[in-house]
């Protein structure tokens, strides 16, 4: 337990290059972009919350080690050796990542490849999923003055996600585990932003930072 707590407590924070804790970046607007990720830090703490509990458990009782805390403020660690083979996916629940082996930059501090962006797009699909939750609980709350009811609606922010996996069966009428994971919406967002398309040779993300960097981006 003391390894844990204490990796826990002394975990690295992996940064981008020319990124803050916060993943702000160098842009004009810096400061606006850090105060923006804050507060979704604080109105997803559902998430906060189920991430740091998936990646400690998973640390806890030996399926993970390396762990470290990336931009934003997101545990994270990668499957031991075993568990690499029994599940050689990575895997996000709320905001926490646990990755495949070898798929991290080779250099601790930068978080650059496919895959990485890949996992990080589910971490801004949660806080999306979560700042709805939050809204709709704070309603719920003035509507009713019932806070468990509140509370529960707040807290089911971080399953929401789940649902785009029985939409994709709905839709497509696959619903063996790859085809379900290959459909559903959210993992093709994050798919169609991250990977390297022939024609353009830049993924989604890279050309919305080109763009950022000069000045055009939203």
């Amino acid at each position: 337990m003391a390894p844990v707590a204490g990796a826990l407590v002394r975990g690295r924070i992996r940064r981008c290059a020319g990124v803050d804790v916060w993943g702000g970046t160098a842009n004009r607007g810096n400061e606006v972009k850090t105060a923006g990720r804050i507060f979704l830090y604080f109105i997803s703490l559902q998430s906060v919350i189920l991430g740091h509990l998936y990646v400690g458990a998973a640390l806890l009782f030996g399926f993970a080690r390396e762990f470290a805390y990336e931009p934003g403020l997101v545990p994270t660690a990668e499957w031991r050796d075993w568990m690499d083979k029994k599940c050689p996916y990575s895997m996000t629940i709320g905001r926490g990542i646990i990755y495949k082996q070898a798929v991290r930059d080779d250099d601790p501090e930068i978080i650059d490849t496919p895959l990485e962006r890949h996992e990080r797009k589910h971490i801004w699909q949660q806080e999306d999923c979560c700042f709805v939750a939050d809204l709709i609980a704070l309603l719920v709350f003035i509507m009713t003055g019932d806070v468990a009811a509140a509370l529960a609606v707040w807290a089911s922010g971080v399953l929401w996600l789940l649902m785009y996996f029985i939409t994709a069966g709905l839709r497509f009428g696959d619903w063996s585990h790859e085809g379900l994971y290959r459909n559903a919406e959210h993992e093709r967002s994050a798919y169609a932003q991250t990977d390297l398309p022939r024609v353009l040779g830049k993924s989604w993300e890279e050309l919305r930072e080109l763009h950022s960097t000069e000045g055009k981006g939203r």
